[in-house]
């Protein structure tokens, strides 16, 4: 169960209102609205149209959002064929990541949309434009933070906390550091993008423009200023010998960008924290763990009927070994990330999360808290459902169900055939969610940005 206090706290107490005891983290916030982009939307493998398929998730949520009380908008491009009618935003196409580059905030009782320090030039202009037709402030963050890097909760005094991934406080340090070069990185990653074929490394700050990246750039047209390659390298010298000096000023940066100062940052699980962890009350966060994944899947090979079942699980175990394998080279381990969170105060409540070569993932969610407290989880459809020889989707619902009771509902989405990320449909047969999550790395919460319902976030 979640925690002895809690469980104690039912049992000694019967009496006590229920709403004491629920969840009320950001993910468990009341949700007022949410947003998709889903006209001209491309993927960023290979710019493979997949809006018809984000607007067919866009149609599960609406259908979910009429059931739970909240409303599903999409960002489109002909504003005739929103969900929810809104005005004419997008005249260009448009990454699916809907949360990236921006965040919702309410700031002493005031909502705005503060936008990344570093935002992509087809979405220029989006989020201002966004913020304009909800009806709230438009912010420029000086800090870079991507959405599905940094999640907002509630303590139980009504006080803001943040939890972000590291890499947004390296990234904004850095960033600080470039800026006193006078280099102004929105304009070199223009430049990053440019007709040069620069090859963009994993987790590099600015989407790889690091030093050997603006060597190879040095001479094009998008660098103007011959003396970019020597400032950034300068900027980088200074960066690595006052290396804490920046990362306080970046702490100081993130702080005031966020109005929140119960900040708390822990290292990189994946290339965003959302892909791993999902807070709820705090200090309770569900947090994946492969060892539950691999007692789920064995458990599972037990009670299989035939020997092609048990062969069909044990494959998938073995992958789901493997990919935990690769993902620990090549980010913190697990174990590591959950003292670090544990150290600094939270509770971890440890779930089978993910399974296979990424395509099953059921940490990268939606939770909604319904008026009386009980919580809606809204999360991404596994192809191994009710015609396949484990249904994933219903082992993850018993087994978080047992951990946590007040979450009441689940909701899976994203069952979607014949997905154009599949580079040979006819050799793989699973959904669109699975094949964004797999081939696009981003599932149900990384293409809706949240809106929640602060008026009545208690």
């Amino acid at each position: 169960m979640i925690s002895r206090n809690l469980n104690n706290l039912h049992k000694h107490n019967s009496q006590q209102k229920r709403q004491n005891t629920n969840f009320k983290g950001y993910a468990a916030c009341p949700l007022k609205k949410l947003y998709l982009h889903t006209d001209s939307i491309v993927s960023t493998n290979g710019d493979i149209d997949v809006s018809s398929q984000v607007s067919s998730v866009g149609k599960e949520l609406w259908n979910i959002g009429n059931i739970e009380g909240f409303e599903v908008i999409k960002v489109t491009k002909n504003a005739n064929e929103a969900i929810t009618k809104v005005a004419n935003l997008i005249k260009k196409k448009m990454s699916p990541w809907c949360q990236d580059n921006k965040l919702l905030l309410c700031k002493d009782g005031v909502e705005e949309f503060a936008e990344n320090a570093i935002v992509r030039q087809s979405e220029d202009k989006t989020a201002e434009k966004l913020a304009k037709n909800m009806g709230v402030n438009f912010y420029k963050m000086k800090s870079r933070i991507d959405g599905g890097n940094a999640f907002i909760g509630k303590k139980d005094n009504g006080e803001f906390y943040a939890l972000i991934g590291r890499d947004a406080l390296d990234d904004t340090a850095l960033k600080i550091a470039y800026e006193e070069q006078g280099l102004k990185i929105p304009y070199l990653l223009e430049a990053s993008t440019g007709n040069v074929k620069v090859r963009l490394e994993d987790r590099k700050p600015y989407y790889g423009l690091i030093l050997s990246n603006l060597k190879a750039l040095k001479g094009e047209k998008f660098i103007r200023n011959g003396n970019v390659y020597l400032k950034a390298k300068e900027a980088q010298k200074n960066f690595n010998k006052n290396k804490q000096e920046y990362v306080e000023k970046a702490r100081s940066y993130i702080s005031k960008d966020l109005g929140i100062t119960d900040v708390h940052f822990v290292r990189q699980p994946d290339f965003h924290i959302d892909m791993e962890i999902r807070p709820l009350k705090y200090p309770y966060l569900l947090v994946n763990d492969p060892n539950c994944s691999k007692n789920v899947l064995e458990k599972a090979m037990q009670n299989a009927k035939t020997q092609k079942e048990k062969k069909d699980i044990q494959a998938l175990l073995d992958q789901t070994l493997q990919h935990e394998k690769e993902k620990s080279e090549k980010y913190t381990p697990k174990a590591e990330v959950i003292k670090e969170l544990e150290d600094q105060g939270f509770k971890i409540i440890k779930v089978p999360g993910t399974y296979g070569d990424a395509s099953t993932n059921f940490m990268n969610a939606i939770i909604h808290q319904r008026p009386n407290g009980d919580l809606v989880y809204i999360t991404n459809k596994s192809s191994y459902g009710e015609n396949k020889s484990i249904n994933l989707n219903k082992l993850y619902q018993d087994e978080i169900q047992k951990q946590v009771p007040e979450i009441k509902q689940f909701y899976f989405v994203g069952d979607l055939p014949n997905s154009p990320l599949i580079p040979d449909k006819s050799k793989e047969d699973i959904n669109f969610i699975s094949s964004l999550l797999k081939y696009e790395s981003g599932g149900t919460h990384c293409i809706t940005e949240e809106h929640p319902d602060f008026a009545n976030w208690k």
